[in-house]
C-alpha cells in the first residue's frame, strides 16, 4: 500500500510513486484489514503454496450502484430469504428515482425481473 494515497486526489498510477513508497501489510492469519477505498493498494504473491482467502467488502451511497449488481446476479433462493434491510443494503430499493425500471411507484426491484447468477455460460446463451 502506499500510505498518505487516499488524500493524493490522484489515480493511482504506477509513474506517481516509487518503490521507497511502498509499504507491505503482514499480518498473522485470521487478521482483518480496514481502510479507506481510495488508499492504494494491491495484494502481492501469495508465496506460502497454501490458498489465501480475502473478503472484499465495499459500501456506497444508496444512489450509486455497487460494484456488485446484486440486482442482476443475486441467487433467487437467496433473495427469497433475505430481509428487506439486506435487500435495501444491496440495491434493492429504489432510491429518489434512481435504480428505477419499473412503473414510478415502485418501491424496490421485484424478483421476476432477475436474470440470475451473471456465468460465461449465461451470456453465451443470452
Amino acid at each position: 500500500m502506499v500510505p498518505g494515497s487516499h488524500l493524493s486526489g490522484r489515480q493511482p498510477k504506477p509513474e506517481l510513486y516509487g518503490e521507497e513508497d511502498l509499504v507491505p501489510i503482514e499480518a498473522p492469519a485470521g487478521t482483518a484489514m480496514f481502510f479507506e477505498g481510495r488508499l492504494w493498494h494491491g495484494s502481492g504473491t501469495n508465496r506460502t503454496g497454501e490458498p489465501r482467502m480475502g473478503l472484499l467488502n465495499t459500501y456506497c451511497g444508496p444512489q450509486f450502484r455497487p460494484q456488485e449488481n446484486y440486482t442482476l446476479g443475486m441467487l433467487p433462493g437467496v433473495l427469497a430469504e433475505a430481509p428487506l434491510a439486506l435487500k435495501e443494503l444491496v440495491g434493492f430499493k429504489v432510491w429518489n428515482g434512481y435504480g428505477r425500471f419499473d412503473a414510478p411507484a415502485v418501491e424496490s426491484i421485484a424478483r421476476d425481473q432477475l436474470v440470475g447468477e451473471l456465468t460465461p455460460q449465461a451470456a453465451a446463451i443470452g
